[in-house]
């Protein structure tokens, strides 16, 4: 069923968002077991881009595939792929500003600026997710003391 609503489509970015990063934390426990049995280390690229696509099964009993199109596709592939010199870290997750528009605050990022992606006659302003905000239970005001 299509997500549709801001409110559902908000959510789908921010379960986005934090699945790449959920992915990263998990990469890097692996590698750490791998470095250990001397297995070489690897390194993820994560592109997110919150648009319109086209989803669904083609084939019939004995073969069938599931498949996405459309430029929303396209775009967060392109995020997925660009600046490959510019990663720093286990797992990169770069998104878009059609994403980061629904995260809130609940997100640290950071600016790349315009970028020019594959296929693209338009720049899209791209954003490196860094961390998830901690976010801190709100303050209650201290209980009054009885006066004697």
């Amino acid at each position: 069923m299509a997500r549709s609503t801001d409110a559902e489509i908000a959510e789908d970015a921010r379960n986005a968002v934090a699945c790449g990063l959920a992915m990263g934390d998990r990469l890097e426990q692996m590698n750490q077991q791998w470095e250990q049995q001397r297995f070489p280390v690897v390194q993820m690229r994560v592109g997110i881009f919150t648009g319109p696509v086209v989803a669904g099964t083609l084939g019939g009993k004995e073969r069938s595939e599931y498949g996405i199109i459309g430029d929303s596709v396209n775009i967060a592939s392109r995020l997925e792929s660009c600046e490959k010199d510019r990663q720093d870290s286990i797992c990169r997750v770069l998104i878009a500003e059609e994403t980061l528009v629904y995260l809130g605050d609940q997100f640290e990022v950071e600016s790349w600026g315009p970028l020019s992606l594959k296929g693209k006659h338009q720049t899209v302003e791209v954003y490196r997710v860094i961390s998830r905000r901690l976010v801190s239970p709100p303050e209650t005001a201290p209980e009054a003391t009885p006066e004697v």
